[in-house]
C-alpha cells in the first residue's frame, strides 16, 4: 500500500515475517490491538502504533517520521490510527468493509 503523506510517499507492507516479528514485540496478535479498542475502547499506545507501523515500512524509514508528517499535514492521532487500520486491511488481516458487504448479500 502507498500512501502520500505531506508529499512524501510511504510505502506499507505487512508480510508474514513482519506480522511474527510484530506479535514477538507486542507479545500478542497485532490485531487484539484494535479489538482492544473496538470492544473496550482501550486506545492503544504511541508504542504500539509505532512498532505496526514501523514493522510495515523499510528499514531506512521512521515510523515517527511518518506521524510528524501526517502533523506537518494538519491531521493527528486518529489519522494515525486510521493508518494502522489500512495496514491491517492491505495485509489481510482484517477486512475491507466492502468485502464484508459482499459477503452479507
Amino acid at each position: 500500500m502507498t500512501t502520500t503523506i505531506n508529499g512524501n510517499d510511504y510505502e506499507f507492507v505487512l508480510n508474514a515475517k513482519a506480522c511474527v516479528e510484530l506479535e514477538k514485540k507486542l507479545g500478542t496478535n497485532p490485531v487484539n490491538t484494535l479489538v482492544r479498542f473496538a470492544e473496550k475502547n482501550e486506545v492503544p499506545s504511541f508504542v504500539t502504533l509505532f512498532q505496526i507501523i514501523q514493522a510495515s515500512l523499510p528499514k531506512t524509514v521512521k515510523a515517527e517520521d511518518v506521524y510528524d508528517d501526517l502533523l506537518a499535514d494538519g491531521k493527528g492521532f486518529s489519522d494515525l490510527m486510521d493508518l494502522v487500520v489500512e495496514i491491517f486491511k492491505d495485509a489481510g488481516l482484517i477486512p475491507d468493509e466492502a468485502e464484508v458487504d459482499e459477503e452479507k448479500n
